[in-house]
């Protein structure tokens, strides 16, 4: 008998089918997000590559270089971060 408890809560799973609405309603707020953290990063990028222009130019001393190109890897990496956490969640979620 308990053999047959896992067929049951597939059996379950099976006929509850989310709708189109509900699906939209679980998915677009982790897919907002994704889509807000791309923002962030490629005005952070678009920022930094005024940097990149100004340190060639010369215009950026070598230690405010340094310390720009630091601030702008370790940002990029928590926004990487969890944009790739938000991805990995929205399929294993089924909205990718």
């Amino acid at each position: 008998m308990l053999k047959y408890i896992p067929l049951f809560f597939i059996c379950l799973s099976c006929n509850q089918q989310e709708t189109q609405e509900q699906l939209e309603a679980r998915c677009t707020p982790v897919l907002e997000r994704i889509l807000s953290i791309q923002d962030i990063r490629d005005a952070a990028q678009k920022d930094f590559g005024i940097t990149i222009r100004y340190y060639k130019a010369g215009k950026v001393s070598d230690g405010v270089w340094k310390d720009e190109q630091t601030r702008w890897h370790e940002h990029e990496h928590m926004l990487a971060a969890s944009a790739n956490n938000l991805y990995e969640s929205a399929r294993i979620s089924g909205c990718l």
